[in-house]
């Protein structure tokens, strides 16, 4: 008499353990957060994606790669075109198996709901059950509150993180640094002894350390067609690196101060084009003198940043 009670619960449970243990085996959803930047642009080109967002943030690129790949009617040739995206289809026909038998069992549910639904027609189905007391104290989910500060802090730190892994960034930082050099050296030196206009100045450091590296890079730049990168980094390190080394000749041949004298005894501006070219060497002259070797440093490691990410 008892065997068949042991039958129909053991039947009954059977259903619930291989559930369980589907849902111990599953994998974890596949992520491209691992995938640096280039390397999702250069699938998108592979794929011919059409308005790539690759001057926005790396999570908005991994979220119009995502939403490309899951619309796919099938998963693509992963043997011989996208080897890359192997483990991605692997774990996107797993979900997709998860996905129907989910969606399965919630019209089944539906289904239910609406039957008992309508066997209750003519009845009153206002629900009072989440309703609160009046002097029922009120609850502080903590946990819940805990988890989106937890949340928010780890999107956060995704962003800065994003923003300073970035060459834009870094060439801006360097670019701040000389600035700072030049400002701190103009308040450093005795107001009757400076020589020198810190607009003047900043503007020469703007055309010789930023104007002519950026001009260098747009116009030479050998990546345009792969990344559409409008300035080529390393192009731009290149010219501000050898602008340096330029410089430095013309200082120590003496070129860059020979006309302090000149500016000196200079009394009456007699031809404004040749003024303008004399405060140009001079001040080309003193900026060497202010940054030293700064530029050429941040020139190579601008370079060697560049050959590490592409």
């Amino acid at each position: 008499m008892s065997s068949p009670a042991k039958d129909t619960s053991m039947s009954a449970a059977s259903p619930a353990d291989a559930d369980s243990a589907s849902s111990a085996s599953a994998p974890a959803p596949y992520s491209f957060k691992h995938w640096k930047k280039v390397e999702l642009v250069d699938l998108c080109n592979k794929m011919h994606l059409e308005d790539v967002p690759i001057k926005e943030k790396k999570a908005v690129l991994i979220e119009f790669l995502e939403d490309h790949l899951y619309a796919l009617p099938g998963p693509l040739d992963t043997e011989v075109d996208f080897p890359e995206l192997r483990s991605f289809f692997d774990h996107t026909q797993y979900s997709e198996n998860v996905a129907n038998h989910t969606l399965h069992d919630a019209a089944s549910d539906e289904d239910s709901e609406n039957a008992s639904a309508a066997s209750t027609t003519n009845y009153n189905k206002l629900n009072f059950s989440e309703e609160k007391a009046a002097d029922e104290p009120f609850l502080f989910n903590l946990q819940e509150r805990f988890t989106d500060i937890v949340d928010c802090t780890k999107q956060l730190n995704e962003n800065v993180q994003d923003f300073f892994s970035s060459l834009i960034t870094i060439t801006v930082l360097f670019q701040t640094v000389e600035f700072l050099l030049i400002v701190q050296d103009y308040f450093q030196r005795d107001p009757r002894a400076r020589g020198y206009n810190i607009a003047g100045m900043v503007a020469v450091w703007l055309g010789a350390y930023v104007g002519l590296p950026v001009l260098f890079g747009y116009y030479f730049n050998f990546i345009r067609y792969d990344l559409l990168i409008e300035i080529d980094p390393m192009m731009l390190n290149v010219a501000k690196g050898l602008l340096f080394l330029l410089l430095a000749h013309c200082k120590s041949s003496g070129y860059l101060g020979a006309t302090s004298h000149i500016m000196d005894n200079l009394t009456s501006v007699g031809n404004g084009t040749y003024l303008c070219d004399c405060c140009v060497i001079r001040y080309l002259g003193m900026l060497t003198d202010i940054l030293g070797n700064i530029p050429f440093v941040f020139a190579v490691a601008g370079a060697l940043i560049t050959l590490y990410v592409f």
